[in-house]
């Protein structure tokens, strides 16, 4: 059987918690193994997403102001790797396959599918650079937004 989260794979395909479930006994083992592969990958992108999820946390409560610009590149990197997973072809592919078998999965199943196609068509319409580059000027409009709250003057922050 399938075994690990569907939290986790949901959450990476941007489904909330409550609506994953694990495998259902009707489907058959190939189906389970298609599906349980897909789930897998999603898995890998979601454990990803919760570093870059950290890192961010750390960001705003922890980080000396010195480490913003390190930690801008920090994310750029981790957001140009996770959009290289988010739009690998093979990721593609494997959605594919499962929406080919969707009919003989349980409804949760294909709604994790449905989504992961949506977050994966979602994803491949932006560009590695311009995932990375978002990620850096999120780091630098947070030091900008800081710094416009701390004296009241957010016109400081409107080029950012």
């Amino acid at each position: 059987g399938f075994v690990g989260s569907c939290g986790v794979v949901g959450k990476a395909a941007g489904l909330r918690r409550r609506e994953c479930v694990r495998m259902v006994s009707t489907s058959t083992t190939t189906e389970k193994m298609a599906y349980a592969v897909l789930c897998d990958r999603l898995k890998e992108i979601s454990y990803l997403g919760g570093v870059a999820g950290l890192l961010g946390w750390d960001e705003q409560v922890m980080l000396p102001e010195g480490g913003m610009t390190a930690r801008g590149k920090q994310k750029a990197a981790l957001a140009a790797t996770l959009h290289d997973k988010r739009t690998d072809a093979k990721l593609g592919e494997l959605i594919a396959t499962a929406e080919s078998e969707v009919q003989s999965l349980g409804l949760m199943e294909q709604a994790n599918i449905r989504e992961a196609r949506r977050a994966y068509d979602r994803h491949t319409k932006l560009s590695r650079e311009l995932a990375a580059r978002e990620a850096e000027l999120g780091v630098e409009g947070f030091i900008a937004w800081k710094k416009a709250r701390e004296e009241s003057n957010f016109s400081m922050f409107a080029p950012v």
